[in-house]
């Protein structure tokens, strides 16, 4: 029997580091599923959404393509009731960037 959905929850987007960055940390038997986000890059980079059940994400499986945003560019996904993807069950969600510089935005999500 799948598990119940959460109630949407919200996190702020709020990273420069170049590489992975746990958006959202896994929960034991729950997936974490994308419902809107927002990102806006200070400068242009590749971000990828990956899930890993490793804290550095490096080897996680990419939920999304790479996703390119031009400086002060910004990518949006807005509210999908079934949502955008998902994570592997209690894995993290993990933002891959494929350069030091700050990406912002936020996401909404809920745990299934």
């Amino acid at each position: 029997m799948p598990s119940p959905q959460s109630e949407p929850q919200y996190v702020a987007v709020d990273t420069s580091d170049a590489g992975s960055t746990i958006l959202v940390t896994g929960v034991v038997g729950r997936r974490i599923r994308i419902l809107a986000f927002l990102l806006v890059g200070a400068g242009t980079v590749i971000g990828t959404l990956t899930s890993s059940d490793e804290v550095d994400g490096d080897y996680g499986v990419a939920l999304t393509g790479a996703m390119p945003l031009a400086a002060n560019g910004n990518l949006t996904g807005s509210f999908n009731p079934v949502g955008w993807c998902e994570t592997a069950v209690g894995e993290h969600l993990v933002l891959d960037l494929s350069a030091g510089v700050a990406v912002s935005g936020m996401l909404v999500y809920t745990l299934v």
